[in-house]
Order: C-alpha cells, then sequence, then structure tokens
C-alpha cells in the first residue's frame, strides 16, 4: 500500500512541475 501512495505522490509532483511549466508560458 505504501508503494501505491509513493507512486500517487511521484505522479502528482510531475503533474505539478508539468502544469507549472505550462502557465510559466
Amino acid at each position: 500500500m505504501t508503494l501505491v501512495l509513493e507512486l500517487l505522490r511521484l505522479c502528482y509532483i510531475v503533474v505539478s512541475l508539468m502544469l507549472d511549466e505550462l502557465f510559466a508560458w
């Protein structure tokens, strides 16, 4: 279960970074 939470957190971080890049334009 912890592994799933880690993967979700990683995906959340990646999506947040991509959104920051998009809004930076």
